[in-house]
């Protein structure tokens, strides 16, 4: 359609359009077609580029126009490999971007659960240890009030009130610190194990069956969590 069109018929130099028109198509067919498509697109483009001569219509040489499919044709090589490399260093950009997030997102993650760890770790550690020594000085503090006169047993009414005030603040510190605490059954075990090496008992527990495979929510653990730790302080 654009040699019918755009070469006129007769002599004299013809019109050099069609080329620009053909070299338009020809980058185009590249750009978006397979290689095989446009391959084929190319060699019809050239042979209607050659073949008005042969129709009566005023051409240029057959020559000039081989030499000039030839230029673009190594042109449109060079562009469809310059272009396939770049469509793969920008998905290989995506994907080492996209890994690279992930690693920062997981850097990010496994930093604010180690510090968790250590704020559980250091909650746990006030709970267990002054914890339980404030609670014992609470119940030595009942029995010297009990077996002392009256005078002194003021005194250690109010040594008591000191204690459990601060026994309380210790309590509120160990829970802002565990806030966000993750409990469950090897929490548990945790605890246990390491009330029996600190204070030299073994302990022994019953769960009925099929407890321990309970799912349990975050919330839930925790609070099985809280009650087990609260009966072995109050046992100890």
């Amino acid at each position: 359609m654009a040699v019918t069109a755009l070469w006129p018929e007769g002599g004299g130099f013809p019109n050099p359009y069609p080329l620009l028109v053909f070299s338009l198509i020809a980058g185009e067919a590249v750009y978006r077609l397979p290689a095989p498509h446009a391959s084929v697109i190319s060699v019809i483009l050239l042979i209607g580029a050659i073949s008005p001569g042969y129709w009566g219509y005023s051409t240029l040489s057959p020559l000039f126009i081989c030499l000039y499919g030839l230029l673009h044709g190594a042109a449109f090589m060079v562009f469809r490999g310059i272009w396939k490399n770049e469509e793969e260093m920008t998905a290989r950009n995506e994907a080492l971007l996209s890994e690279y997030r992930k690693m920062k997102r997981r850097i990010v993650s496994d930093e604010q659960a180690a510090r968790q760890e250590e704020r559980v770790q250091v909650g746990r550690d006030i709970h267990d240890s002054v914890g339980h020594k404030l609670t014992a000085l609470l119940m030595q503090l009942e029995v010297f009030r009990m077996e002392a006169d009256p005078a002194a047993a003021g005194r250690m009414q109010a040594l008591k009130v000191l204690a459990k005030e601060s026994l309380d603040e210790t309590r509120n510190a160990v829970k802002a610190l565990k806030q966000h605490e993750a409990g469950g059954l090897a929490a548990i075990l945790s605890l246990i194990r390491k009330l029996e090496a600190e204070s030299f008992i073994r302990v022994n527990f019953s769960v009925k069956h099929g407890a321990l495979s309970a799912p349990l929510s975050n919330t839930q653990s925790i609070a099985v969590y809280r009650a087990v730790q609260e009966a072995l302080t109050n046992m100890m």
